[in-house]
């Protein structure tokens, strides 16, 4: 590509406002697959345009979950307000509701692990997106606990798509020296459309009532939808999936292009290549488990999606319960509640997240550092959180205190998804984003927000209810530091796709 050709591109404001922290994506071109005949690349894509469909795609979803949870959409039982209120819900019955929508996104991110063999991964996105956009439609139009309930699952269905593809679109994109950061970048719009999503919900619910944000959700989903679904698609790397065109047959044929040029470098390849071009003819489920028997042999990844479980749980039941906790504990209003916690999600996701990739970046970007960083985040946010909990005792002490536990939290998210990445062969990336999900959702967030809500039901007390959760990060720390040892000897096999 030409000067005059890469000029245009620099000015677009997307690559312009990601730049300045990434870094230049140049580098990204020796990234790609250079196979004999190439699959040619969409007129609209760079790497820095791609992150930025998938950080407003991420945004957009994650808004839903913290408007769900905000006081104004959920509301309360005394005085009766928002979803809790009209359909009389218990807590129990309350906390349900998230893990109904965690059981959706679960069940959907284990047949993506195959769909991506016979189907384009960006097409997927966009189908996903439309199952959300669909069940957000329902949520505003749900009349009792049990279409609600069957509404979350729908919207966590169409969210799976987007939280198990992105991360190895982005692990193609990014350049070698700053995968990490750019890993970085892109868990920060969760934790911004949760807290974003505090704010948004109470705005919105209190002047038009519970029901509207989620239509207006809805629609803010449409232009996404349409681009992701009538754009020319990007290829991921690694795994057979449609051509542009959409027909499956081309897939194959572009697939064979890729492969062929390798036929001749041995057996290994040869056998490799049978596992992932077969896998339409095995079946969803043939697909899954052979994938699953893969990742299995590889303890590293096993340890880090085992030990964020922990962590999950706590950011899981902090997004549902924080507010409605800090507004009983401290006896705030709801509006000053949901701004406060909001405030610090959004200043701590940036900063704990941000700086956990440019931490693993400097320390060198190994599974060993990795493991070595998730494991004091882990600690730091054990003795902070259960601080903020059990001796906090004004607002402002608490939020400075939780803070702290906080960036704890988030400063492992960007080696979890590399360590994801990086410990497993590069065909198995989506089987190993669809385990790292369904792992973490499973045993982490979707049992914790019913769990707290059935501690507090018995407990009455949000201190205590807190801290017993927050004391499962002694089992992180633990398998992290199992895994530190383990991961100086563990095979990186970015020195085999890069």
């Amino acid at each position: 590509m030409s000067a005059a050709d890469d000029q245009p591109r620099s000015q677009l404001e997307p690559q312009s406002l990601i730049e300045p922290l990434l870094g230049s994506a140049d580098a990204t071109h020796e990234l790609l697959p250079l196979p004999s005949h190439p699959v040619p690349t969409p007129g609209w894509y760079t790497p820095h345009r791609l992150m930025a469909v998938f950080c407003s795609i991420l945004f957009l979803a994650y808004l839903d979950m913290g408007c769900f949870a905000s006081n104004g959409v959920n509301g309360s039982l005394e005085p009766k307000t928002g979803i809790q209120g009209d359909f009389n819900l218990s807590y129990f019955a309350d906390g349900v509701l998230p893990a109904a929508f965690m059981i959706g996104l679960m069940g959907t991110s284990a047949l993506l692990t195959s769909l991506t063999a016979q189907f384009n991964a960006f097409r997927l996105i966009g189908v996903g997106m439309a199952l959300w956009g669909l069940g957000a439609v329902a949520c505003g139009l749900s009349q009792g606990f049990w279409t609600l309930l069957f509404s979350r699952m729908l919207v966590g269905s169409g969210e799976a798509s987007i939280i198990t593809l992105s991360a190895p679109f982005i692990d193609d994109a990014a350049p070698a020296a700053s995968k990490s950061r750019w890993f970085a970048f892109l868990s920060v719009f969760p934790s911004l459309g949760v807290a974003a999503g505090y704010f948004y919900g109470e705005a919105v619910s209190a002047q038009y009532g519970w029901r509207v944000p989620f239509f207006i959700e809805a629609a803010f989903a449409i232009p996404v939808v349409a681009f992701t679904l009538l754009a020319d698609p990007v290829e991921l790397k690694g795994r057979k999936s449609s051509s542009p065109s959409g027909d499956p047959g081309n897939a194959e044929e572009t697939e064979g292009k890729l492969a062929g040029g390798q036929e001749k470098q041995g057996d290994a390849e040869e056998t490799e290549g049978k596992l992932a071009g077969g896998q339409e003819k095995q079946g969803t489920w043939k697909v899954l488990r052979h994938d699953l028997s893969v990742l299995h042999r590889h303890p590293v990844f096993l340890l880090n999606a085992w030990g964020y479980v922990p962590i999950q749980a706590c950011l899981g039941a902090f997004t549902y319960w924080g507010p409605k906790a800090a507004m009983q504990i401290f006896n705030r209003p709801k509006a000053v509640a949901d701004t406060t916690i909001g405030a610090l999600t959004i200043c701590t996701s940036i900063i704990g997240t941000m700086g956990g990739g440019y931490l693993l970046d400097r320390m060198g970007s190994s599974l060993q550092n990795a493991m070595t960083l998730s494991a004091a985040s882990a600690a730091l946010a054990l003795v902070a959180c259960e601080a903020a909990f059990l001796l906090a005792r004004s607002f402002v002490a608490f939020c400075a205190v939780l803070s702290i536990g906080l960036l704890g939290l988030f400063l492992a998210t960007a080696p979890l998804y590399a360590v994801s990445m990086w410990a497993v062969p590069p065909e198995q990336r989506p089987s190993s984003q669809a385990l790292l999900v369904i792992t973490m959702h499973l045993c982490g967030d979707v049992p914790a927000p019913p769990l707290v809500g059935a501690l507090q039901g018995v407990l009455l007390n949000w201190r205590y209810s807190t801290a017993i959760l927050v004391a499962g990060l002694v089992l992180s720390i633990a398998l992290y530091s199992i895994g530190i040892p383990k991961a100086k000897h563990a095979k990186d096999y970015r020195d085999a796709s890069e």
